[in-house]
């Protein structure tokens, strides 16, 4: 009979112990998720004070029905778009070969983060030139970067 119990104790404490350790091994990662992708600061699903506290003011904006563009235009041209559903991000434009506003976005090849898992395409740009073209997909998020004709400097930019 103390064998039956002897027993019992145990399947009971190994039951137990697994529990537990199952619990732990969800806790950690039960919080955890993936950072969005981002460029500058800005992250699909970004709200549009969320976009003006890092852009600023913009230069224009433009809406109809659920949907409203917000535009960035400095004196060489257009520095970024933001498309917005419902107020919430769904693509952003950027320009940083143009870009002349006093926000600090990455520019050069140098300034990104190439050791995240990304795709390296080579891309027609400026009539016969090949430019490196980068892309970063997370689930459904995608970041597109583009360099200039000397695969120094960003082209464009585009998040969605």
């Amino acid at each position: 009979m103390a064998r039956g119990r002897l027993k019992r104790r145990a399947i009971v404490f190994i039951i137990l112990s697994l529990v537990a350790v199952a619990g732990c091994n969800h806790a950690d990662t039960a919080g955890k998720r993936e950072p969005a992708l981002s460029f500058g600061g800005i992250s699909t699903g970004a709200s549009e004070d969320e976009i003006t506290g890092i852009m600023g003011k913009p230069s224009e904006s433009s809406a109809k029905d659920q949907t409203k563009e917000v535009h960035y235009i400095g004196a060489n041209g257009p520095n970024a778009t933001f498309v917005l559903v419902n107020n919430h991000l769904v693509k952003g434009y950027w320009y940083p070969s143009v870009f002349d506003a006093k926000v600090k976005i990455p520019t050069t090849k140098e300034d990104l983060d190439l050791s995240k898992p990304h795709k390296l395409e080579q891309v027609d740009c400026y009539e016969t030139a090949k430019c490196d073209h980068y892309v970063f997909e997370q689930g459904k998020q995608k970041l597109q970067i583009t360099m200039d004709w000397e695969n120094k400097r960003i082209d464009r930019v585009i998040l969605e």
